[in-house]
Formats: C-alpha cells, structure tokens, sequence
C-alpha cells in the first residue's frame, strides 16, 4: 500500500466535519472556480459572523489546469499567502437532496448515507464522494444526537450531496501540482443561502419562504421552512429559458407540497427584482445582508457564496454540507522532465490499447450480449430464491410460534427474535456461548430493514439490549442485499445460563444456520 501512495502521490486527507472552530484562529481561503471567473476570498472569525481580509478574481479556465493556474493568478492578486483552500463546487454537477434516513446513533449515520447515496448515483460507494448535514428535528439536536439522552423514533432528516470522486480527484491533482492543497470541499447553492440566512429573521411558524440568491451568474432558488429545506435548484442566469424552468419547479414544488404554500420571496445578489418578479409569477422583496456581513467588500452581494462557504467552514453555517478531500499531494521534486517522459510512455500505450481495442470490438459486443442473457437467467433464479427463502421463513415462524408457552428457553429465543423479523429480512446464523451475547446475523434488502430489526430486538424481552455488530452492502447472484450482524445481550440471571449451551447454537429448520439450499 505504502509503494502505490508514493507512486501515486497520494496521501490521506483529514476529514473538514468538526474542524471549523479549530480554523478559526487563521480563517479560511475560498475558491469558487465555476462560471466565467475565478473567484477568491480569504475571510476570518470575529464575533458571530465573518470579515474578509482579501479579495480578488482572474478569468477562469477552459480544464482544471489552466483552473488551477488561474487560481493562482486570483490568490497572488489578492496578496492571499496562504495555500490551503476549501473549495466550492456547483450544484448543478452533483445530486443534492433532503432525506429521510432510519433511526440511528451519530456514529452510524456515516454508513447510512453512504447506502442512501447509492439510490441517487447508482455507483459503487467507494466511487462516490458524499457529504452530509443532519437537520435538527424532534428528539435529535443539530448534530443528530439525542437529546437528554433519549433516542427519538422519528427518522433522521439530512441533506446529502453526492457526486463522483473521480471528478474532485481531477481537480484536487491539478491544484496540488500548482502548489495549493484541499482541505474540503462546500456547495455553491447552499453556501450562497447560509449567506443570506442572518438577514432572513426568525423562521416563520408553519410557513415556507422562498429565497433567491444571485451569485456569479446563478440563481440559487431555495424554499425554507424552519430549519428543512424543502427544495433547491441552481440556473444560469445567462441561459435562455431560465424563467420558464424556474415557474415549472415551482409549480412542481407547490404540487408535491400542498401543505407549505409560499407566502413571501425574499431575492438577493445582483439579479433584477423585475426580472425574477415576472418568472415567479409574484410581489419579490429584495433582501439585504447585515451591515457586518462581507465587512471588507464593496459589494458583498455580489460575493454571496463565498461568504457564505466561509460562515459554514468556520462553524456558522445551517446547512454546511461539507465534503472531504481526495488526498492529493506532489511530492517536492516530482514535476520534472520525468514527468513528460511518463506521460508520452503512457500516451504510446494507451494508442496502442485502442488499435486493440478497436480490433476486438465485434468479440466483445458478442460476449456482452451473451451476458445479459446470462444476466437475465441469474434474475429469474434470484427471484425463484428469494420467494423459496420467504416460504421457509414463514414455516420456521409457524413452527416457532406452535411451539406454546411450554417451549424450552432456546426455542423461546427463536420465537422472540422470528416474531420481530420484518419481511424483506433473511436470518442466516444465530449464536450463543455463555457469558457472550446471541449473535444473529441475516441478510436484507436495505439497511432501514436491518435498522427496524435492531430496533424491535432493543430492550425487548427476552433481551436486555441489542448492539448493531455491523452493517455492509453486499451482491448475492446479482442481487444487490445487506448484510448484518446483531448482538443480543441477555439478563444476567437465571435467563442467561438457560438461553443456550456454550457452543453455537442452530436453528432447526436450517434457515438461521445458512444450511438451507441456496441461502444467501
């Protein structure tokens, strides 16, 4: 591992979660490479807001190298020495949305994001870059923790943004080889509204607001209703059409949420009132940043993202979803004539790699079709198992529940735990020895599944309590599944010494063991 990090140039990155009042102390550089211009701006802690130290822009890039080059030029104007930056990504190249996530403690949502990310960018999760913000709701505090220490059993509300690695770890290169390093990542559209959001007031009780937010040529529209976000969307204000497909999002919105009407449309930035007036069909106020905002600009409006990715990184943002460097990192010495060399080695190779693969384009359009039958066949038999897997369970608990009240303490478990198996849960292994807890494991379709498993088991008897012992996507003939393992404790006395001899003990019916035929 250590030998492919060298010759990569790769090193790891520390995660920007948790960091901002450490930074407070030195402030943080922003750098908005999107749009026609790089933008800059170096910003600083004082009181409960931020003051920008400097300032600058430089015309922007057609790739992430001249990008990278171009940010230079924008820091060296600005007289920023530093070289540390967070950087903003637009919102309009990544999916961002506002979830509803099960039950979980705050050290396990990490994992639960990551399953939830798969359903809007269907990837593998180690190609998925993914940053999250949970929302205070009933029972959780702003950071998704219980509050006195009671678990709440309403779901997590969060905003997730997901967006592939490959994409950041392109730029973070080009960056890295110009000298200036990553330490995370923010999105323009909700930066630019964290922006705004001292200006805003108190949130209205029961009623949603819509605010526009006009910043290097986007317009960021957001309705806010208490601390959820409701909805979000990012045009160019330079696009022909931006009007029309701003009153169709809205009319969606309105559709879909019939309990939260709008009932005030607040803009801010550079965008004309009369404009946005015509293409949201309605009276707009045009808002206006505090006096201590953007203290150092002339026009600060004109700076709303930026300011805005400042407030969150340094700890004074609502919907700070912060995202983590991929690591990139040149070596001293490393960008030499070796370099070039490298690279026209790799570039003669990869020519040839694509004369042979233009050769053997017929041979593989064949093995591709004989695949997907293939891959058809394997469908129709995962569906033949997982109906044969439900007709066992439903055996196994009939068999368990007949069993009365007159069952030894082993069966009793067996019963306790089928009863408060949901469907769409497969167990395949239970096991006990003395002094330990019973460990069951299974499969699921999804993680909430497996979540509502270990909710029912908690605290009910014949279990003192129960731990989640992990939670892991898995694939079972082409079947995308989850599986998990739950760690029962039981009453010290007399329940525990009776529950189950000390070896590992076994269904009977071969479903909880894995000895059925085909079980995942």
């Amino acid at each position: 591992m250590a030998s492919k990090q060298a010759e990569s140039g790769r090193t790891a990155a520390p995660a920007p979660r948790g960091r901002s009042r450490a930074h407070a102390g030195r402030g943080v550089v922003v750098v908005a490479p999107g749009g026609d211009e790089v933008r800059v701006l170096q910003a600083a802690l004082r009181g409960q807001d931020v003051a920008v130290l400097a300032h600058a822009t430089a015309p922007a890039g057609a790739d992430d190298e001249t990008t990278a080059r171009a940010v230079v030029r924008a820091l060296a104007a600005a007289g920023i020495q530093e070289r540390r930056v967070v950087v903003l990504l637009p919102a309009q190249g990544m999916t961002l949305r506002q979830v509803q996530l099960p039950p979980a403690a705050p050290e396990q949502l990490s994992q639960i994001v990551a399953f939830e990310a798969q359903r809007h960018l269907p990837l593998p999760i180690e190609q998925l870059a993914v940053g999250y913000q949970v929302l205070a709701g009933k029972g959780q505090d702003a950071n998704g923790a219980a509050v006195n220490g009671k678990p709440s059993a309403a779901a997590t509300e969060a905003l997730i943004a997901v967006i592939r690695k490959s994409e950041l770890s392109r730029l973070e290169r080009s960056l890295s080889e110009a000298g200036i390093t990553v330490e995370g990542y923010a999105v323009d559209a909700l930066a630019a509204v964290d922006a705004c959001a001292p200006s805003l007031g108190p949130a209205p009780n029961g009623k949603a607001e819509l605010v526009l937010a006009a910043d290097g040529g986007c317009l960021h529209a957001h309705v806010l209703a208490g601390r959820s976000l409701l909805f979000s969307r990012s045009l160019g204000l330079d696009e022909e059409g931006w009007e029309v497909d701003l009153r169709r999002s809205l009319a969606t919105f309105s559709l879909s949420h019939p309990e939260a009407p709008i009932y005030d449309v607040l803009l801010f930035g550079d965008a004309r009132p009369a404009d946005v007036g015509r293409a949201v069909g309605g009276e707009v106020r045009v808002g206006r940043l505090d006096a201590t905002q953007g203290a150092g600009l002339a026009a600060p409006e004109a700076w709303l993202a930026p300011l805005g990715a400042a407030r969150q990184w340094l700890g004074l943002g609502r919907y700070a979803v912060l995202m983590e460097p991929q690591g990139w990192a040149v070596a001293d010495g490393a960008r030499n004539r070796w370099q070039v060399l490298t690279a026209s080695v790799l570039a003669a190779a990869l020519l040839g790699g694509l004369v042979t693969w233009r050769l053997d384009a017929q041979k593989r359009e064949a093995a591709e079709a004989a695949q997907a039958v293939k891959l058809a066949r394997q469908t129709e038999q995962s569906g033949k198992l997982l109906r044969r897997l439900k007709r066992e369970r439903d055996d196994l608990q009939a068999q368990v529940s007949a069993l009365g009240v007159s069952a030894s303490p082993p069966l009793e478990v067996l019963r306790a735990i089928s009863a408060r198996t949901p469907s769409d849960v497969w167990l395949t292994d239970m096991s006990y020895q003395e002094g330990k807890p019973v460990q069951i494991q299974g499969t699921s379709k999804s993680a909430a599944q497996a979540t509502e498993l270990l909710r029912a088991l908690d605290g009910n008897p014949p279990f003192q309590r129960a731990e989640l012992g992990f939670l892991r996507s898995a694939v079972e003939e082409t079947l995308p599944v989850t599986r998990f393992r739950i760690d029962c404790y039981l009453p010290e006395a007399p329940v525990a010494a009776a529950v189950v001899p000390a070896a590992p003990a076994r269904s009977p019916a071969g479903l909880l063991d894995g000895t059925a035929e085909g079980a995942p």
